[in-house]
């Protein structure tokens, strides 16, 4: 939970090359505002390079202090 366990996260996953985000919709309410996007993780492997290609909903929410905070987090192979 939170920013530095997201990071650590990230950065512990073993011999990867590369990275890719793309937020391809999004829409809603301004307090439980969604995004739809793909997440494209290319590894190094004995066999060669692994792609991971993962399909994600997430949806947010307004807390009280204005801030937008992650409440649902789908994803998909």
């Amino acid at each position: 939970q939170g920013r530095d366990a997201v990071d650590k996260y990230w950065a512990g996953i073993r011999n990867a090359k590369s990275w890719k985000l793309e937020v391809l919709a999004v829409g809603g309410h301004r307090d439980q505002p969604w995004q739809a996007g793909r997440s494209t993780l290319v590894q190094s492997g004995a066999q060669g390079d692994q792609v991971s290609v993962v399909e994600f909903l997430a949806v947010w929410r307004r807390d009280a202090k204005g801030g937008l905070r992650l409440a649902v987090d789908y994803y998909r192979y």
